[in-house]
């Protein structure tokens, strides 16, 4: 598998798994996604091009706090957007995205003074 696993050492900023489907705007979306989540100190884990459900495994199997997946499935093509799992690769409920929405309502700041790294 990975010969090294340094970005898997527990430490207080949060693992989270990214990756994105087939849309031509995917990568760029997903590197901004990627660039503000390192800002804010948590450690990455970009799968690139991926499926839902391997990412799903992904977030289960590296035991993350959160996956999103970059996507528009079920939308026109012009359409893109989030789709957001939390542990073990379980899908995002209403009190979880209530949660999520009330720390973006919140003042920003950052956990660390140390940006987060992207693997």
């Amino acid at each position: 598998m990975w010969e090294n696993t340094d970005f898997l050492e527990r430490d207080s900023s949060p693992l989270i798994v990214i990756g994105y489907d087939e849309r031509p705007a995917a990568p760029d979306v997903m590197l901004g996604l990627a660039m503000g989540l390192e800002r804010m100190s948590c450690r990455v884990i970009d799968l690139g091009l991926t499926t839902a459900p391997c990412l799903r495994f992904a977030v289960n199997h590296l035991a993350a706090e959160v996956g999103i997946y970059v996507t528009g499935a079920g939308c026109d093509p012009a359409w893109i957007g989030f789709d957001v799992c939390r542990q073990f690769g379980l899908p995002a409920d209403g009190a979880f995205l209530d949660r999520w929405q009330q720390l973006q309502r919140q003042s920003i700041s950052r956990p660390s003074r140390s940006a987060g790294r992207l693997t």
